[in-house]
């Protein structure tokens, strides 16, 4: 205990310094901050600029993945690549089965879903001569997107009576599946 007592007391007398034995003194002779104010001033502002700059850049692409995801489309999708779509075993969509009703003049697209949780917005039915564009923003129940696990005809008419040979489905840009046209 009494070694310890020593210690703290030698330790003490080393680091006080008494005021005329610090350098840089002023020129009063009174001794200095050992922090230049200028300088400490410059640092804490420097790096209060780099925070604020650190919390604008995490607000503003917080606010941009909010906005993709509310509007994304299966391209725009974490989980979505169009090469491994168009490779997969078991695709996103697929063209069940394509025929020309002769009677009608209509091309009856069957196209079924796979039970992936992709956002799909709009579907392209693109033919030689002409494309047919699906989305739910079309409106009242004109052309609806098809659920997950299911699967959907569409009838896309045409009016020239000439028969289509094949027909290409895209999702955006990403094309997903063709097929000849056959009649029914």
């Amino acid at each position: 205990m009494q070694n310890i007592n020593l210690w703290w007391a030698s330790a003490l007398r080393i680091t006080s310094i008494k005021p005329n034995k610090m350098r840089g003194r002023k020129k009063g002779g009174t001794p200095t901050s050992p922090f230049n104010k200028k300088g400490l001033a410059e640092v804490v502002g420097t790096w209060a600029l780099v925070v604020i700059t650190v919390i604008a850049v995490f607000f503003a692409f917080n606010s941009v993945i909010k906005v993709m995801g509310t509007k994304a489309d299966i391209q725009s999708s974490p989980e979505f690549n169009c090469l491994e779509v168009q490779t997969a075993p078991n695709p996103e969509l697929k063209i069940e089965k394509t025929c020309y009703n002769t009677q009608t003049g209509d091309v009856e697209v069957t196209v079924k879903r796979s039970l992936k949780n992709s956002q799909i917005n709009s579907l392209n039915f693109v033919f030689s001569d002409s494309t047919f564009s699906c989305s739910d923003s079309c409106g009242q129940g004109v052309c609806t997107i098809l659920k997950q696990g299911t699967t959907k005809t569409y009838y896309i008419s045409f009016e020239t009576q000439e028969k289509p040979r094949a027909v290409t489905l895209f999702a955006g840009s990403c094309e997903l599946d063709e097929r000849g046209v056959v009649e029914c």
